[in-house]
């Protein structure tokens, strides 16, 4: 059987004691002789001592463990946001832990439960709820938390988002400007989500009453009845703007546009809207869509928290924007 150098031995071999080992190993050498720590060093090389991270977090009180809950990670974005964060953590010596919330807020506040459990230095969370007081209850306390994608009012936690409103308003602008006047706005229930409130209440500045809002739900056929009811609409308004707020429903409803024969942009019927990735190009090279950051988003909040955790203190609440692409 192989064994495995300790602290003790190698506070043995360099002569000094395991307290000396435990601040050379955690970086504290300001008040340790060059000669100490020079010992030390080939003591470490000669037994091949490899620190136990357990160990060295139950002395330190901080882990390098970093707890990632997206909302859900079949989502292009939400992969996106999670390499972002990863890459930063990485080159920081942290290790990014991937939670899936699978789009169910339940399963989002049992998987921040569950994290009381387990050592995290920190966690990153894609929330889908905007229930503050849930999230206090199960949120580690005198942990660095940071917020991505959507906000939830009144955190005293800092978020990093795309610039909703601002976006939506540039592109519900440059439509407007075309001589469009009514807008149908494509998007799963607005209330106490965050984007799709900023977003619509950007288009909303352009097209003020002149707004129309489409539910598609969550099954075919809520989604039949949408897009009839769509269709009906824009026949009704003769043409007008059709604002996706959500890449999925870009996808879902821009093929079956085109092949009825909808979208007719010499007839004043355009659509526009979220995209992530270049899927909605490959469907019709000339549509204008918003593109977002994911990554950078994930970078900024990885950059945050990683502050937070160095000086033990929690980030201050502030909105981060990233800038999207019209």
């Amino acid at each position: 059987m192989v064994s495995v150098a300790t602290m003790r031995d190698i506070a043995s071999e360099a002569g000094v004691s395991t307290a000396t080992i435990s601040r050379y190993l955690n970086g504290k050498t300001n008040h340790m002789s060059s000669a100490t720590a020079k010992r030390v060093t080939e003591a470490i090389k000669k037994l091949n001592y490899v620190p136990n991270e357990s160990a060295r977090q139950l002395i330190t009180k901080q882990s390098r463990l970093v707890a990632v809950v997206a909302a859900d990670v079949d989502d292009y974005f939400s992969t996106e946001i999670f390499k972002g964060v990863n890459s930063v953590l990485k080159k920081n010596n942290f290790i990014a832990v991937l939670m899936d919330s699978d789009s169910d807020e339940q399963r989002e506040l049992g998987t921040l439960s569950s994290l009381n459990q387990q050592m995290f230095g920190g966690v990153i969370i894609q929330p889908l709820s905007n229930d503050l007081k849930a999230f206090k209850k199960v949120i580690p306390q005198n942990i660095p938390v940071v917020m991505l994608d959507r906000q939830v009012e009144n955190s005293p936690w800092p978020s990093v988002v795309t610039n909703n409103y601002t976006i939506s308003k540039k592109a519900a602008q440059y439509f407007k400007d075309q001589g469009l006047n009514h807008v149908f706005v494509i998007t799963n229930n607005v209330k106490n989500v965050s984007t799709r409130e900023e977003r619509l209440s950007g288009i909303k500045a352009v097209f003020h009453e002149n707004v129309q809002i489409i539910e598609p739900g969550d099954n075919e056929d809520s989604f039949n009845v949408a897009y009839e009811k769509l269709k009906r609409s824009v026949a009704a308004t003769h043409g007008g703007l059709i604002f996706a707020l959500k890449e999925r429903w870009l996808l879902k409803f821009l093929p079956k546009l085109i092949r009825d024969g909808v979208i007719r942009k010499s007839d004043g019927v355009h659509m526009t809207g979220f995209s992530d990735t270049s899927l909605t190009d490959n469907i019709d090279p000339g549509i204008k869509v918003i593109n977002q950051d994911p990554y950078q988003i994930g970078v900024s909040a990885a950059q945050i928290l990683i502050e937070g955790v160095e000086s033990a203190t929690q980030p201050i609440a502030k909105k981060i924007e990233i800038p999207a692409q019209f």
